[in-house]
């Protein structure tokens, strides 16, 4: 009787703790994983190009495919991917240096979708370098952009399908990662262009057979990555 008494009391002991652990479990992640891999898809080329011209007119910039500022190598893409578990996206956030130089950086998201979280060997990709940098010295590029920004959007984020879409990409060797503006309702995009830049000449034609480019990221705040 003693022995099925203490039997009875560890097995609730361990029911309980493992109930704490599943509840635990659930409350750090969010139920709709799927949708927030699933975000952003591929655009027509014409289109993309339409949305890069209208934001090089509002900024008089003269950004084009093939020379921009942002930019994640394929194998430095990779690495950054892998540095978390349960990759559910991307996001990339705007952030200013110590010289009043603009940055993108790009931070892989886990399913918990806190950009911030403490998440041991995770890369952060400035873009404008393609070196990796500290996730404090992101947070400070961050926090200055927001406090100079307070309005705008802080950052775009890309769902976990749309890098698996690329790397399948027979010429993807570099993302290039381009501000833009949709001229039909003119709201701030980000786009992700992949060019097969060996024999990419600019003409119209060339540009669309070597040319991919993806939109339809969620722009944040406000937005469920946080």
């Amino acid at each position: 009787m003693k022995n099925t008494i203490t039997f009875v009391v560890l097995f609730l002991t361990f029911s309980f703790f493992s109930c704490q652990d599943t509840k635990e479990d659930s409350a750090s992640s969010h139920p709709a994983l799927a949708e927030y891999k699933n975000v952003g898809h591929e655009i027509p080329v014409e289109t993309g190009l339409q949305w890069i011209n209208a934001y090089n007119k509002k900024n008089n910039t003269q950004a084009r495919i093939g020379n921009l500022i942002y930019g994640i190598e394929s194998d430095k893409l990779e690495n950054m991917l892998s540095s978390v578990d349960g990759l559910t996206g991307v996001a990339f956030h705007y952030g200013i240096d110590d010289a009043g130089s603009t940055h993108i950086v790009a931070i892989p998201i886990n399913e918990t979708l806190k950009v911030w979280s403490s998440i041991p060997g995770r890369v952060f990709l400035d873009t404008n370098t393609g070196n990796e940098i500290t996730q404090s010295e992101a947070s400070v590029w961050a926090q200055r952009y927001k406090d100079e920004n307070p309005d705008d959007l802080w950052f775009h984020y890309f769902g976990k399908n749309v890098f698996d879409e690329i790397s399948t990409i027979p010429y993807f060797n570099i993302i290039q990662i381009v501000p833009a503006i949709k001229i039909l309702d003119f709201t701030p995009q980000l786009l992700l262009v992949i060019a097969n830049l060996d024999v990419l000449d600019l003409g119209r034609t060339s540009t669309e057979q070597n040319t991919k480019i993806y939109d339809a990221s969620y722009p944040c705040p406000p937005c469920p990555v946080d």
